[in-house]
């Protein structure tokens, strides 16, 4: 039998060595990640609940405003509006832990490559998507409380423009400062629902292929855009 029949391609070996290689280390990193989150149980050292940036309203195209004060913003449609889609800056607001498993969820539910890549069953995939990373968690009073102000700016005339702006600006600065909290224990207990779905040979794949591919939309506007705000916003 010639040599050539017999000999290992040695460049084959090769990349299955480095990939091996590569997989192990992301296992030994998912296991430290799972046995000492690097947030532990407080915020990223940037974050800053008490930020409060200078609000104002953005009239976008057609019947789109967006309006901001605080670590919120709320995309609202409609003339008069009918829809309100609040979001809290929360990226800053939580663990490395918790951060780590948005980028997570992004990738499976947003990459269908990605669940194939770490073997995710279909079974896994519908507890997954099941599973509720909210934008900004708002109590329904605070909603209702912000829609008749918002209301009240769409109907106010010239002369009492200014005052119903503040009224709303008012109101979301509050309801941000109060969502923070709340946000920030659902997006973790989210996260640990997620990392207890998986097995840690699937995160180590996750973590190689979001090193690999990155996650989907990153942290800007499109982030959580499959899914309504909680609950149902």
């Amino acid at each position: 039998m010639a040599e050539s029949e017999t000999k290992p391609d040695d460049g084959m070996n090769w990349i299955g060595k480095l990939l091996a290689v590569l997989l192990t280390a992301a296992i030994v990193c998912v296991v430290f990640w799972h046995s000492f989150p690097f947030g532990g149980d407080g915020a990223a050292p940037e974050g800053n609940p008490n930020y409060d940036r200078s609000g104002d309203i953005e009239e976008m195209a057609g019947d789109m405003y967006r309006v901001y004060a605080g670590q919120a913003f709320v995309l609202i449609n409609g003339k008069p509006a009918a829809d309100f889609a609040y979001r809290l800056r929360m990226m800053g607001l939580v663990d490395d832990d918790t951060r780590n498993l948005i980028r997570t969820d992004l990738s499976l539910t947003l990459d269908p490559n990605a669940s194939k890549y770490a073997g995710v069953s279909d079974e896994q995939m519908e507890k997954i998507k099941a599973i509720d990373f909210p934008r900004m968690v708002v109590s329904d009073q605070d909603d209702q409380r912000f829609r008749e102000l918002w209301h009240a700016w769409e109907d106010a005339d010239a002369a009492h423009k200014k005052a119903a702006q503040d009224a709303v600006l008012n109101q979301l600065r509050e309801m941000s400062q109060k969502a923070v909290d709340p946000t920030r224990h659902a997006l973790k207990t989210a996260g640990e629902d997620l990392k207890n779905t998986l097995s840690l040979q699937q995160l180590a794949k996750l973590a190689l292929y979001q090193e690999t591919y990155g996650s989907p939309n990153g942290f800007g506007g499109g982030f959580w855009g499959r899914r309504p705000t909680s609950r149902g916003r």
